[in-house]
């Protein structure tokens, strides 16, 4: 029998009264331990063990140890054993795991330490075995889970990525390599990512770091989103993005942020032909607005032509007779200038509403919007014996606007409020309309067209902005929903509420200009 005392790898040698000492401290640890002999044979197991094995006590004395194993591992047990013993070493935990077979047959996973030892006057093997089932089950579920979320984050079709607190990224998904044009997660991840796709401004200008509203969430812990800037890929190209970047907490401390984005080219190239149609419908609104109020607009043109008309055949009437003086002839000159200038300015005024053209945005006053508007609605105002109020508020603030698009929208609201007025079923019995501008909260520019008519019936409300849906006879129902496409690219919302007179009443709001700095 090799006994082996001299070998540094064998522990003391315990014998007599400290044998049992040994024993009652064996039997003492919360893990399962048994001790082996060299034919494979266990000589001692503690309660830990027979009861993680499901044995009665004493159950696997003597027991071959192979016996803790499944069936078809038992040979493959014995000659590891057998090995042992030949070159017995110290093994720490968790460096051998095994399949173990509980006394009813279900298997479970341990972890074994050994360390061979002499008690007795015989080399035996010390086992200390933990069940890592639980553990097991624990790390399977985590690493399901892990699984999981990486199919999901690998299922959407927006990109995302994880920063730290350098700007690195830590994570990312299918689409993110994809959209960007890399091969592997292993180009972007350790990478900053701010030097790597958001470098450059969508001018060709230098963006820097300190300025990036993506770093904004990991540096300030505020949120952001943005739809106006573009990224860059792999082979150098860009393309306009919207992003949107969250500040990270772990335990209350802010670790990074995750940044999801899109490319939005083939949005941006919709939002194109969207706008383009947008305009074109616009335009045809606004020269079938036009033929409407042809017979108003010849009336106020006609004025400051006949004028001219009469001024010039009085003065060569004048002239004829040797009548006319030259102060005279002078004053009769400035007279037809003035009503030139006139004509020219209701010429130019129908010119830039009707012609073709895009959208120009510009720091508008609503109030001068509103007085202009009267130009070209006052003489079917007065034709149809209405009056006309205006309360424009002192509180003026500019709005940011294509002046001739807002023009529009007043110019159909006032139109609409004159039809309702002129029609001889719901005719008000002293006309009028009512035009007003507030300031709301320092938030809003707010514009209010109300009339005194018979108002807007119950069952249209909820439809009057839909395309086509119209009360009139010979509307084309096109009117007001414009109205609302012009009012909502503008930031800004359109509705109707109970008029102060008694008829209709409709709101738009812009938002107002905020400076910076």
């Amino acid at each position: 029998m090799n006994h082996l005392p001299h070998n540094n790898n064998i522990q003391t040698l315990i014998e007599g009264e400290n044998s049992q000492f040994f024993f009652d401290v064996l039997e003492s640890l919360p893990d399962g331990i048994f001790l082996v002999n060299e034919s494979g044979n266990i000589t001692f197991a503690n309660s830990e063990l027979e009861q993680l094995f499901g044995y009665k006590k004493n159950g696997l004395h003597l027991v071959p140890v192979s016996q803790l194993v499944p069936e078809h591992l038992r040979e493959q047990q014995r000659y590891h054993i057998a090995s042992y013993f030949l070159n017995p070493t110290r093994r720490q935990m968790g460096n051998t795991k095994l399949r173990a077979m509980h006394n009813d047959g279900h298997e479970f996973s341990v972890t074994i330490s050994l360390a061979p030892m002499v008690l007795d006057n015989q080399l035996i093997a010390c086992a200390v075995v933990r069940d890592v089932s639980q553990h097991e089950l624990v790390e399977t579920a985590l690493r399901n889970a892990e699984e999981q979320v990486r199919l999901l984050l690998d299922s959407t079709a927006e990109s995302i990525y994880g920063l730290n607190m350098k700007g690195e990224a830590t994570f990312c998904n299918r689409a993110c390599i994809e959209t960007l044009g890399y091969n592997s997660p292993e180009d972007i991840l350790g990478k900053n990512m701010h030097d790597l796709i958001h470098h450059t401004r969508n001018d060709g200008t230098e963006y820097p770091m300190v300025e990036c509203k993506i770093f904004k969430a990991f540096r300030q812990g505020v949120g952001s989103h943005v739809d106006d800037e573009v990224l860059w890929r792999a082979d150098g190209s860009s393309f306009p993005a919207e992003y949107r970047s969250f500040p990270i907490h772990r335990d209350g401390k802010l670790i990074g942020s995750v940044v999801t984005f899109l490319d939005i080219t083939d949005q941006r190239d919709i939002e194109d032909i969207l706008r383009t149609q947008q305009s074109e419908l616009t335009h045809v609104a606004r020269l079938s607005m036009l033929g409407e109020m042809a017979a108003g607009l010849a009336h106020e043109l006609n004025q400051p032509l006949t004028a001219m008309s009469a001024l010039a055949e009085g003065a060569l009437l004048r002239l004829d007779r040797n009548n006319l003086n030259e102060s005279e002839f002078v004053t009769v000159c400035s007279k037809i200038a003035a009503d030139t200038q006139r004509a020219g300015d209701i010429i130019s005024r129908l010119r830039n509403f009707v012609q073709k053209r895009k959208a120009e945005r510009s720091e508008v006053d609503l109030n001068q919007l509103v007085s202009e508007v009267l130009n070209f609605t006052e003489s079917e105002v007065r034709h149809e014996d209405i009056m006309i109020q205006f309360n424009l508020c002192d509180n003026l603030q500019l709005v940011d606007a294509d002046p001739i698009e807002i023009q529009q929208v007043i110019v159909n609201l006032i139109r609409n409020a004159c039809d309702a007025l002129s029609d001889p079923s719901t005719q008000s019995n002293e006309p009028r309309i009512f035009v007003e501008t507030f300031n709301r909260d320092n938030e809003f520019m707010e514009v209010v067209v109300s009339d005194s008519g018979s108002g807007i019936p119950e069952s249209s409300v909820d439809r009057l902005f839909e395309p086509f849906f119209t009360t009139k006879i010979d509307g084309l129902g096109i009117g007001l929903g414009i109205c609302k496409s012009i009012i909502e690219v503008h930031r800004g919302k359109i509705w109707t509420g109970p008029s102060v007179l008694g008829g209709a009443c409709f709101h738009f709001s812009l938002p107002i200009i905020r400076e910076l700095g």
